[in-house]
C-alpha cells in the first residue's frame, strides 16, 4: 500500500531544482500585481487520438508557460510503502493567474502545432476591468427598518422610500432586472393576517427562478445623542445579496453613519442651516442603502467564477453559464496547491450551466471530478 507524505526533498538534485525555480520567480515577485508576458507553446503529434486536438494542446502549453513567468509554487511529496520510500513527487503550479490573453500566431501541421500568445498574468484581487459582466435577476425584499422609541417618529416610514430608490438605481444598471417580493409572514398560516402586511401592505408576489438572487436591506436607527453641541442620530445600514444558486455565502456590506440632526448655535431656531430637514435625513439614508445595493450587485456581476466540477455521465459541469457572461472562448483552470495545473474548455454553453472537457485529451474527465476550477476573466 502506497501513501503520499509531505516531506523535505531528500535528493540534492531536488534542492537545486526547487532553488532554481524560486530564484527564477523572484524578479516577478517584486513587480507590479499584473504584467504582460509573451509565451510560445507547442505540441508534437505522437500518433495517439489526442493528435486531433493538437492546437488546443499547444495553446494549453503556451498558457502554462505564460503563467509560470509570474512565479511558481512547488510541493514535494514522498511515496512510502511499508516504511520504505519508493519515490519523490513534485507538483509545480504557476503562482499567478492568467487575467487575459491574445493569440498572436498559430501554426499547425500533421506533425506539430505552435501557438504564441500575449498574456496578462498577476494576482489581482479583482479583474482590471469588468470584461465579463453577469446578467442578474434580483428579487428586492422589503427593507426592514428598526427604530428606537426615542428616534423621530417620521423615520418609521422609511421603507417605501428605500424600496423605490434601490429598485430605480438597480434597474438602471445594464444586465440587471429587478422584481419585488412580499414580506414573509411570521408564524401565521395566512400572510394576509401578518401585522406588517396589514399595516404596511404587501409587495406583489413574483415567481422566482432558481438563479434569482434576493437582495435584503436592514436599517437600524438608535436614539439621538447629544455630543459636541450637536444632536447626532446613529444609523446602522446593511445590505446583503444571496448567491444560493452557485453555492456561495451572501455578499454583504455594512455602514455605520452618524447624521447630524441639529447644531446648537446662537439663534439656532432662526438659522435654517443648523437644522436638517426630514427630507434631507431620509435622502441621506436612502442614498447610502442605494449605494451599498449597487456595490454588492456590481461585485456579484463581476466576481470570479469559481466552483467544484461535477461529473454528470461523462461530462464535467459547473453552475455557471451564458447569463454569467461566459462564451465559448472562455477557459477554466484547476486551483489548489497540490493539484496539477489543467485547463478546460467549454463544449456546451447553457444560460445557467456549462459542460467542459480538459484541453489535454489524455486526461479523463472523472479524474477532475470534485476539483475546484476558476474561469479566466478576459480571455479572447
Amino acid at each position: 500500500m502506497f501513501r503520499l507524505w509531505p516531506t523535505r526533498m531528500t535528493n540534492v538534485m531536488h534542492y537545486i531544482f526547487v532553488l532554481g525555480l524560486c530564484l527564477g520567480s523572484l524578479p516577478h515577485a517584486v513587480r507590479a500585481e499584473a504584467m504582460a508576458v509573451r509565451a510560445t507553446g507547442q505540441a508534437i503529434a505522437t500518433g495517439a487520438p489526442s493528435d486531433a486536438r493538437l492546437e488546443q494542446r499547444a495553446l494549453q502549453d503556451a498558457l502554462y508557460q505564460a503563467a509560470l513567468q509570474g512565479g511558481a509554487q512547488v510541493s514535494g511529496y514522498s511515496a512510502i510503502s511499508q516504511s520504505v520510500m519508493r519515490s519523490d513527487v513534485l507538483v509545480v503550479r504557476p503562482d499567478s493567474k492568467i487575467l487575459g490573453y491574445t493569440v498572436l500566431n498559430r501554426k499547425t501541421t500533421k506533425q506539430k502545432s505552435t501557438v504564441t500568445i500575449n498574456a496578462i498574468v498577476g494576482n489581482l484581487s479583482a479583474p482590471v476591468v469588468c470584461g465579463r459582466r453577469a446578467e442578474l435577476d434580483i428579487a428586492l425584499a422589503p427593507p426592514r427598518v428598526e427604530t428606537s422609541w426615542q428616534s423621530p417618529a417620521w423615520l418609521e416610514n422609511l421603507e417605501p422610500h428605500i424600496s423605490a430608490g434601490v429598485q430605480k438605481a438597480l434597474a438602471a444598471k445594464p444586465g440587471i432586472s429587478v422584481s419585488a417580493t412580499a414580506r414573509a409572514a411570521a408564524q401565521t398560516s395566512n400572510p394576509s393576517f401578518d401585522y406588517a402586511t396589514l399595516t404596511r401592505g404587501a409587495a406583489p408576489q413574483t415567481k422566482r427562478s432558481p438563479a434569482t438572487a434576493s437582495l435584503e436591506s436592514f436599517v437600524t436607527i438608535k436614539a439621538p445623542e447629544r455630543r459636541n453641541m450637536a444632536e447626532i442620530l446613529p444609523v446602522s445600514i446593511s445590505v446583503s445579496l444571496d448567491r444560493h444558486h452557485i453555492g456561495k455565502s451572501a455578499l454583504s456590506k455594512v455602514v455605520q453613519k452618524e447624521i447630524t440632526l441639529s447644531k446648537r448655535t446662537p439663534f439656532a431656531s432662526l438659522n435654517a442651516s443648523s437644522i436638517k430637514s426630514r427630507q434631507t435625513v431620509i435622502e441621506d439614508i436612502v442614498q447610502t442603502v442605494t449605494e451599498l445595493s449597487q456595490i454588492v450587485a456590481d461585485e456579484r456581476a463581476c466576481e470570479p467564477l469559481t466552483a467544484r466540477l461535477t461529473l454528470k455521465g461523462e461530462q464535467l459541469t459547473l453552475p455557471f453559464g451564458r447569463r454569467d457572461g461566459l462564451t465559448k472562448h472562455h477557459l477554466a483552470y484547476t486551483k489548489g496547491r497540490d493539484t496539477p495545473y489543467e485547463l478546460l474548455e467549454i463544449i456546451t454553453l447553457n444560460p445557467n450551466s456549462v459542460s467542459l472537457r480538459p484541453l489535454d485529451s489524455s486526461m479523463r474527465p472523472r479524474d477532475l471530478s470534485g476539483k475546484t476550477v476558476q474561469f479566466m476573466e478576459l480571455s479572447k
